[in-house]
């Protein structure tokens, strides 16, 4: 087998093993059970070759880099396979009706979802939106916005931007405002 580059001086390699067996100590006691020392050595085998992949000696050292990239994808590893566990005053988290253990399982499961998103493979792109008109509706508001300031004349624009921002404005400007939108929308301004 030929090692990627960096590894394939041996001088890496004892780096990159070192960073191994010192975090595959460290997280033996933080990951479940089922995890042995060789199961995690492997995963971190697995971390450095994909770290090797995007490594760049003139941003950190070989050790620097590879322990930090290790450690970050072990913490992912940890927040999708150990569960928190519910603390409650009230009933020791052994009730299920119990209001408080309820919001604790619920952040939980949150957290938990955020460590590892579902796939997207069968969801369809509708489905994700709550609400595709208020979607709509800003998007074609956001670009009304942005074709409104790039024609608006200068001394128009400072009363249009207060406005827009809820300020009080003067009767007088606020008109003006109103003619050259009217205008805009109607197609009589370029």
């Amino acid at each position: 087998m030929e090692w990627p580059k960096p590894l394939h001086i041996e001088a890496n390699r004892l780096v990159a093993e070192e960073v191994i067996g010192k975090l595959s100590r460290v997280y033996r006691s933080m990951l479940p059970p089922y995890y042995d020392v060789e199961d995690i050595q492997q995963e971190c085998w697995v971390y450095v070759l994909e770290a090797v992949k995007i490594y760049k000696a003139e941003r950190a050292s070989l050790k620097t880099f590879l322990y930090l990239y290790v450690v970050d994808r072990l913490n992912m590893l940890r927040r999708a396979t150990v569960d928190r566990k519910v603390k409650c005053a009230k009933c020791f988290g052994g009730d299920i009706n119990c209001k408080s253990c309820r919001k604790q399982r619920e952040r939980n499961e949150t957290k938990k979802k955020l460590a590892s998103p579902a796939p997207l493979d069968g969801v369809s792109p509708s489905s994700l939106m709550t609400d595709d008109t208020i979607v709509l509706d800003e998007v074609v508001l956001n670009e009304f916005e942005e074709l409104v300031n790039c024609k608006l004349p200068p001394a128009v624009r400072g009363d249009f931007l207060r406005m827009k921002d809820g300020a009080k404005v003067a009767q007088n400007k606020r008109e003006k405002v109103r003619e050259f939108l009217k205008g805009f929308i109607n197609g009589e301004t370029d």
